[in-house]
């Protein structure tokens, strides 16, 4: 268990983080030009070791994370860079206050929820959701190391029922979508989001962010009762259109159902910090990106720089 960045790191490469980090937030986040990017990834792959080795890493956003030593771009963004889909935590950080409730459906490793947490303090709530072993267990590492009490983390995914199903883990991403059988898998418990809202007694959510390669319909209708109710939560969805099968209905659909959301994407993309548009209804989504999905009682609560005008 990592409990002391001094453990794995020299002082000296404390330093080449901060280098590295600072330079990639400036070049990437701040002064953005064609390239800066492919900048920022060469300077911070001179200058910091290959990830080999499982390692606490710290960020641009004032907290550690750590990070298993696999080819996940994730992963590999974070160490790099110190940051990942910034176009994204900005959103968050603008629609989340002090007393708010986060729900991190397919945490990974646990980026947003350290985020949502460091950013809204300890009267803040998150409630992660993460089945994959290893990706489980260096997030309840890095919520050990930051000390962050209100992070509560569930070793399970979310879905329709309960039950226990097979995650395909040798992909870039894992995901509960089977697309060869043969895949190595591992099993994992699934349970109805309207069930552990229930047993956690929690009645209102602010947020929801939803990354679960293709199984966000299920969780979707598994948590019904909270996506029906007055105080129905904001929701960032991945939307990857080759996982949606043709004629099937898929989660924008299924929200446009059941409530009266409308759907909004980062003028850019989701890592690259910018304003939201709204996608009118029948247009198309960019693909490989979040949606923001706002009910009009949201749309009062958010500052009006956040959108395009």
């Amino acid at each position: 268990m990592i409990t002391e960045r001094t453990s794995l790191h020299s002082r000296q490469l404390e330093k080449q983080f901060g280098f590295c980090h600072a330079a990639a937030d400036f070049l990437f986040n701040k002064f953005r030009f064609p390239g800066s990017r492919k900048l920022s990834r060469l300077i911070s792959g001179l200058v910091l070791p290959p990830l080999k080795e499982q390692v606490l890493c710290p960020t641009i956003y004032g907290f550690d994370i750590v990070l298993n030593a696999e080819k996940n771009f994730e992963i590999h963004e974070i160490y790099y860079l110190g940051f990942y889909e910034a176009g994204t935590l900005d959103v968050l950080k603008q629609c989340l206050s002090p007393n708010d409730v986060f729900l991190d459906v397919g945490a990974s490793v646990g980026l947003m929820s350290l985020y949502a947490a460091k950013m809204m303090g300890s009267l803040g709530k998150v409630f992660a959701f993460e089945p994959t072993r290893k990706s489980y267990d260096v997030f309840s590492e890095s919520i050990s190391h930051n000390r962050f009490s209100n992070i509560s983390a569930f070793k399970m995914g979310l879905g329709n029922e309960t039950r226990s199903i097979p995650i395909y883990t040798d992909r870039g991403c894992p995901s509960m979508v089977e697309l060869n059988s043969s895949d190595p898998r591992e099993m994992v418990e699934i349970d109805r989001l309207d069930s552990v809202l229930a047993k956690e007694g929690v009645s209102k959510v602010r947020m929801m962010k939803i990354d679960v390669e293709g199984f966000e319909l299920e969780v979707l209708r598994g948590a019904e009762k909270l996506l029906t109710g007055k105080d129905a939560p904001i929701i960032c969805i991945e939307y990857m259109k080759a996982l949606i099968k043709p004629g099937e209905e898929d989660a924008v659909g299924y929200l446009e159902k059941i409530n009266k959301y409308r759907f909004y994407q980062l003028r850019k993309s989701k890592n690259t910090i910018s304003k939201l548009f709204e996608v009118e209804k029948g247009g198309k989504f960019r693909n490989d990106d979040n949606i923001f999905c706002l009910l009009d009682s949201h749309l009062g609560t958010l500052p009006k720089s956040l959108f395009v005008k």
